[in-house]
């Protein structure tokens, strides 16, 4: 018989932070009370577009930019008393690329783990190991320049991983990659992850929040929701009816009339969308009242896009 299973340790606790921007004599307020917490050799995903507060708290995390209120901690190292720990404890993927593009790639980690403070040895050893595990041992002598995009994200990723951090914050970290490039750098994070490493990264791609062991949902300096991909979709319980037709506005306001407040019923990309909890006699509604105005009539579930929508009212 199994023991009890052992309490998973945290990697990384936010509790109640607070951010406002002073911007042309007028506070915005990025930051609203944000807490959570991530769980330590997992996935974890924070979703939102721009705006949401979702930079500004890895920012904060990752000592940038220091919060008005609330704390920070990293496998129990507070952010605001024991910075210099702390940035030992994290490596750092920022979304803007930050490679010299005249140096060659070995040059480009050479730099990086000497500020580091990485010993000769080590940081020799480091870097052979890494560009190995990367497939990037043959191009370590080329210019940064002449990589393509996938590549020299894999090269930010390494220098982010020279000094063996115990969390990896990845910000946006695949914005301008080809899906190729995209799907290869998920690949590489799901190794890590089961090898042992704790990471959290920011997005607003659906196909990569998919691919988180947790999420997060953020909108307005908040945090509005959270869970596993799978859970989310589970708690929702909702689905969708897309068609489209002739006269759309009228039957919009026909079917509003008819299905009250059993539906929800908007516009979306040249269709009409109903949000419904009985998809099937939505569905038979239509056929019998309506089939001689449809176009098309098609069913799907809840995506994780629609189920952010449906909870902060902000679509991505």
């Amino acid at each position: 018989m199994e023991g009890p299973k052992a309490k998973q340790a945290i990697a990384l606790e936010v509790k109640d932070l607070h951010f406002r921007y002073e911007k042309s004599k007028q506070s915005v307020d990025a930051l609203n009370g944000v807490s959570f917490s991530c769980e330590a050799e997992k996935i974890h995903g924070i979703l939102g577009p721009n705006g949401s507060g979702k930079s500004t708290t890895f920012k904060i995390i990752s000592t940038l930019l220091r919060a008005q209120s609330g704390s920070v901690s990293v496998f129990g190292i507070d952010r605001d008393k024991q910075e210099k720990q702390l940035r030992q404890a994290i490596g750092v993927c920022f979304q803007s690329p930050s490679l010299d593009p005249i140096l060659t790639v070995r040059e480009n980690l050479w730099v990086q783990g000497t500020l580091l403070g990485l010993s000769s040895l080590t940081l020799s050893k480091e870097i052979e190991r890494w560009l190995e595990k990367f497939s990037l041992t043959e191009r370590s002598q080329d210019r940064v320049g002449t990589l393509s995009g996938g590549l020299a994200r894999r090269v930010e990723l390494i220098k982010s991983l020279l000094h063996k951090p115990k969390l990896l914050l990845l910000d946006e970290p695949t914005v301008g990659l080809d899906p190729t490039s995209r799907e290869e750098f998920w690949k590489e994070l799901r190794q890590l992850r089961d090898q042992g490493m704790s990471i959290v990264v920011t997005t607003h791609l659906m196909d990569e929040a998919e691919l988180c062991d947790e999420l997060l949902f953020m909108a307005h300096g908040k945090c509005v929701a959270g869970g596993t991909p799978s859970n989310l979709k589970q708690e929702f319980k909702k689905e969708y009816v897309y068609f489209k037709a002739e006269k759309q506005d009228s039957m919009m306001d026909s079917l509003k009339e008819v299905l009250n407040s059993g539906a929800q019923i908007d516009s979306h990309n040249g269709r009409v969308r109903i949000e419904t909890k009985n998809p099937d006699e939505v569905i038979d509604l239509l056929r019998r009242d309506y089939r001689d105005q449809l176009e098309s009539l098609e069913w799907d579930k809840a995506t994780l896009g629609d189920i952010y929508r449906s909870k902060t009212g902000v679509s991505l």
